[in-house]
């Protein structure tokens, strides 16, 4: 058996590993990527998924609208090739018309972009982040969050990543 972490992941050990079972661990939308046919019946891919609904991510805009009435751009942090990002975008792009909401893909390619996809943020009056789970944003929590907090954007991030737990630890 195989074991992954990971949408990326998932996706490449299906393609790569076809004599083993993949067992693959938070994948977003494994039935939407081709990973499962269903997520009920067993099948030679199985696994842990995350999202067990790609609507959250318009549930979450709506919640930004309700909390900031006037919001109408708001930037969707994604990294380049994450199959969620297409998921999550139909159901924000479903959602943002009833809220008169404008969902602004920025895309990255590693953590060293991050900083120039917060500028690009800037430049472009986004007023809140959305931020597409995955490994890179997952892995990046904490410096998505400092410079969410530094460009005075409200973030909403698919997990209680652990530089969310290190914010709540009491200081000596």
């Amino acid at each position: 058996m195989t074991v992954v972490g990971g949408t990326v992941a998932g996706v490449a050990a299906k393609k790569l590993v076809t004599f083993l079972p993949v067992m693959f661990v938070a994948v977003g939308v494994p039935i939407e990527i081709g990973l499962v046919e269903s997520l009920s019946r067993r099948e030679h891919e199985r696994g842990i998924t995350f999202e067990v609904a790609a609507e959250t991510y318009g549930k979450r805009l709506q919640i930004f609208k309700e909390v900031l009435p006037r919001l109408s751009r708001v930037a969707v942090l994604q990294a380049h090739e994450n199959a969620n990002a297409k998921f999550a975008m139909a159901s924000l792009e479903r959602a943002a018309p009833d809220l008169a909401v404008n969902p602004l893909q920025i895309s990255i390619g590693s953590s060293a972009e991050m900083a120039s996809a917060f500028d690009e943020m800037e430049r472009r009056q986004c007023e809140a982040v959305i931020v597409i789970a995955g490994v890179l944003t997952y892995g990046s929590g904490q410096q998505i969050a400092d410079l969410a907090l530094a460009h005075h954007l409200p973030s909403c991030h698919a997990f209680g990543e652990g530089w969310q737990r290190e914010a709540r630890q009491p200081r000596a």
